[in-house]
């Protein structure tokens, strides 16, 4: 299966039907997009906030965290994107078939950049997660140690390693000090 052989628009529906070739792919705009494994600083960053997300939003009963599921951002043409971590709220999930992909976007997407994104790739992610509904998204940038957090597509804090992200309106009493989080990926001795 390639994104070459490709002729017509494909639909969620058919992109749900593919068969598993072990690679990851994303839809944008009809088209299969493959999506490159992770590194492992990747990898773990994302499992570190995962951690905290979940540690945070289960004992509250806020809502889910997500790792890596697909939203379907589009129509006509399809798009499905999978962010790295995504927060659903709690109102959102009721009566909700977890065996379908989400239909609209997380009330949080996470994308956590890797090396080999373009800035135009990364905010074309935080356009359409927007324009579908998201009520924020955070983008990771683990060499840089920054995390731009997004309240909307021209609102921005750019959070430093030295600073705290905090959760807003989306995630009520969410903190996370950046010094902390990308210690958690520094090699041990």
């Amino acid at each position: 299966m390639t994104t070459q052989s490709q002729t017509r628009p494909l639909t969620v529906e058919a992109f749900a039907n593919l068969p598993d070739d072990g690679k990851r792919y994303e839809l944008v705009k009809g088209v299969l997009i493959e999506v490159s494994r992770s590194k492992p600083i990747h990898g773990l960053l994302q499992a570190l906030l995962v951690a905290d997300l979940v540690s945070h939003v289960m004992p509250r009963r806020l809502g889910k965290v997500f790792s890596d599921v697909g939203f379907v951002l589009r129509r006509e043409p399809d798009t499905l994107r999978a962010p790295d971590i995504a927060f659903v709220a709690a109102a959102r999930l009721v009566d909700r078939n977890l065996n379908e992909y989400f239909v609209g976007a997380p009330d949080l997407a996470i994308e956590i950049v890797s090396a080999n994104e373009t800035t135009d790739e990364v905010l074309c992610k935080i356009e359409e997660h927007f324009s579908a509904g998201a009520r924020a998204v955070w983008i990771i940038y683990p060499e840089r140690r920054k995390v731009y957090a997004y309240s909307d597509p021209n609102r921005v804090q750019i959070v430093p390693v030295e600073g705290t992200l905090t959760g807003g309106e989306v995630l009520p009493d969410f903190s996370l000090a950046l010094a902390d989080f990308f210690k958690g990926v520094e090699a041990q001795p």
